[in-house]
């Protein structure tokens, strides 16, 4: 007769709750970049940073192999990589069963496959690897090539460092924020924002526009400096000199086919002198117009 309930078990057999610690498994493995990959686990590994031999944060617990087939789109063999940091992957409600894996170079390109094994680990609850649940296989990421938009210009990328309201547009989480003008800020994921396509062709115009000609040694004939001219700017002469000089030193950026500069006083303000941009973008059809406003000093 089989028995059922209490007694079914001899007491002592296992300690109170026993069943609650699930052995460690291996559910899944993602490269989420070119160096990076993502190991999902049903449960939190111990990871405590001492680099302990059962230690989840120590790159010698993770062996990442490459499969000699498919190459990648490089047509090139697998590039072997190394695994050398652990960090917890900052996922909401994962509860530290989400580790992202750092390699010591990029990975072949898709459709190149790789094989992520873990050794040793434990769960934070001291439960040890099941059997047969150790290893994944994954793709490498594909780098999209993207078709140029005449939004963007230029596939170059600056150091954000907004002037203007305008500038401080997505991606920077602090539009319309005047405090954030002049500044260097950060964009959603904690990091230095950066301004590309028209935004950052806008900026290097107004740099080269305010920088005085030989402050940059490397660069001796850049910038124009037009803040120097102060009270001068209300002469013919002095500003189509200007203008002579802008139309030549723009002319010499890499995504500016075509370009004509003139001067102009504000309507509302006598002394305020309007330099009007128009750029034609090199390898596109678009135009970009805008207006720099400087006042005397």
């Amino acid at each position: 007769m089989t028995q059922s309930g209490w007694g079914s078990l001899p007491w002592g057999a296992g300690p109170w709750g026993a069943g609650g610690a699930d052995a460690l498994e291996l559910l899944s493995a993602l490269a989420i970049r070119e160096n990076v990959i993502r190991l999902a686990f049903n449960v939190a590994p111990q990871f405590t940073r001492l680099l302990t031999p059962n230690d989840a944060a120590n790159p010698k617990r993770f062996q990442v192999t490459a499969v000699p087939s498919p190459l990648g789109a490089d047509d090139l063999p697998v590039r072997s990589v190394l695994p050398v940091l652990v960090e917890l992957a900052k996922i909401p409600g994962s509860f530290g069963s989400v580790l992202d894996i750092t390699i010591d170079r990029p990975m072949s390109p898709f459709p190149a496959r790789y094989l992520v094994a873990v050794n040793q680990l434990v769960s934070a609850d001291g439960a040890p690897l099941a059997i047969g649940q150790t290893s994944r296989g994954f793709i490498a990421v594909y780098r999209e090539l993207r078709a140029q938009s005449v939004a963007e210009p230029s596939p170059s990328r600056d150091i954000a460092n907004p002037q203007t309201y305008q500038a401080q547009l997505d991606p920077l989480p602090q539009a319309g924020n005047p405090l954030a003008l002049g500044v260097i800020p950060i964009d959603a994921s904690g990091d230095y924002a950066f301004d590309s396509g028209v935004t950052q062709l806008k900026k290097r115009v107004f740099r080269r526009l305010v920088t005085v000609k030989g402050r940059f040694p490397a660069i001796p004939d850049y910038g124009i400096g037009v803040p120097s001219y102060g009270k001068r700017l209300g002469t013919a002469a002095i500003r189509q000199q200007i203008c002579e000089e802008a139309k030549k030193q723009l002319a010499l950026e890499p995504d500016i086919a075509a370009v004509s500069v003139t001067a102009k006083s504000d309507a509302k303000e006598p002394s305020v002198t309007i330099f009007q941009i128009r750029i034609q973008v090199a390898g596109s059809l678009a135009n970009v117009q805008f207006d720099v406003p400087f006042a005397p000093i």
